[in-house]
């Protein structure tokens, strides 16, 4: 037992329950920063419990909401969402402490799946958060949370409204980049929902923002592809797919490079080039496995390229990966 587990003992022993409870915080810090995530909530859980009874109520509501981000990350996401609505029961409206509370409900809600719960705490987080005089900063990374909410519920307009106004909102903080990322994501609920030459609009938005970043060119790139191929210009989509590859590498950005991998798979294989369709995944794995190691890229592209065995058929897929490996030998 350590000094620490020794003082708890000792306060539990003389039923002083602030000092209790002030301790099972410190052992909880501890915990989390070794990745205890599950004693750590215990523990949170405990001392929110004390200063309940001790008529605390602001510290109880800001150790349940930091009780349900352990239990979140834990996995333990019913658990997490209870503690955070009982933090929000707590929490006095308007306070940065409401803000964090609704926040954890909202993050719980949408790792459960469970998105429009999330939109609502979210939307209620906003509010809490102008009436507290939160700084757009923190407004505009709300406002993405709703976007991404939103999407995942399929209301890609309202999505594209939220990334707008984050975008306005790091616009007025000075914060080029943040705003750069909110109009690519506002962008690509525009070209989700289908709305042609308002997404051109949102494109090029988010191109004058990004200011030439090649990572946030590559996601842009995608967009136009995915555009393309609404628009059924195949041709068209493989040159912004290959533009956007470049451009990944250019920026060493792993996820919209492999995606440019795929698309171009794809795009090669539907128009009958099946060499150049596993040059791209073939290609694409070896990058990858330089930057994230051969299992996690193994994960990745594995499944894509045995889709490719089974369309073929495995005699034709072995004489295009034979004839691959010859020409690099040669």
């Amino acid at each position: 037992m350590d000094e620490l587990d020794k003082a708890i003992l000792d306060a539990a022993t003389r039923d002083d329950q602030s000092a209790l409870a002030g301790l099972l915080v410190r052992r909880a810090a501890q915990r989390l920063t070794r990745g205890e995530l599950a004693d750590a909530s215990t523990d949170l859980g405990d001392a929110a419990g004390f200063l309940r009874a001790l008529g605390r109520l602001d510290e109880t509501a800001h150790l349940l909401q930091a009780q349900a981000t352990a239990l979140r990350g834990a996995g333990f996401l019913d658990e997490a969402i209870d503690r955070a609505t009982a933090a929000c029961a707590l929490a006095p409206e308007g306070t940065p402490g409401r803000v964090a509370a609704e926040t954890e409900l909202g993050e719980g809600n949408l790792l459960a799946g469970r998105a429009d719960a999330a939109v609502a705490a979210y939307e209620r987080a906003l509010a809490h958060g102008r009436e507290a005089g939160l700084v757009e900063i923190a407004q505009a990374a709300l406002q993405r949370r709703l976007a991404m909410a939103h999407s995942i519920a399929g209301r890609h307009t309202a999505a594209a409204e939220a990334a707008e106004e984050a975008a306005r909102l790091y616009a007025i903080a000075k914060r080029p980049d943040g705003e750069a990322r909110a109009r690519i994501e506002a962008a690509t609920a525009l070209v989700a929902a289908g709305f042609g030459a308002v997404a051109v609009d949102a494109i090029a938005e988010a191109r004058q923002a990004a200011a030439g970043d090649p990572s946030a060119i590559a996601e842009l790139e995608l967009l136009e592809a995915a555009r393309a191929l609404r628009g059924h210009r195949a041709a068209d989509a493989l040159v912004h797919a290959r533009t956007a590859r470049t451009a990944a590498r250019e920026g060493d950005a792993l996820l919209p490079y492999v995606a440019a991998a795929f698309t171009i798979a794809d795009l090669l294989d539907l128009a009958g080039d099946r060499p150049g369709a596993y040059d791209s995944l073939a290609v694409g794995w070896v990058t990858a496995a330089d930057k994230i190691g051969q299992d996690l890229a193994a994960a990745m592209f594995r499944p894509r390229v045995e889709a490719l065995r089974t369309s073929w058929g495995a005699p034709e897929f072995e004489r295009i990966k034979d004839a691959y490996y010859a020409a690099r030998r040669t």
